[in-house]
């Protein structure tokens, strides 16, 4: 799978993730079981992104942007 579908995929599945977590939290705020399911709902967006992109891809990909962002990248922006 090429790099541009791949952020795509990883963009397009991060955003329903996201917006079914609020949805879902405004819902049950409140109830007894909301922390349970919205510990549900973390699991269940952190499998799905696993499935696109392996969890090693993804810390690599996560140190990276850090290393960047700090200034110790090979890619560092000026």
């Amino acid at each position: 799978m090429n790099t541009h579908k791949n952020a795509k995929l990883l963009i397009g599945n991060a955003v329903i993730w996201a917006a079914l977590m609020i949805a879902i939290s405004l819902l049950v705020k409140g109830n007894e079981n909301s922390q349970f399911i919205n510990l549900l709902m973390i699991l269940g967006w952190f499998s799905a992104q696993s499935l696109i992109v392996s969890p090693k891809e993804a810390a690599a990909a996560d140190c990276a942007m850090i290393r960047r962002l700090f200034g110790r990248g090979e890619n560092k922006e000026s």
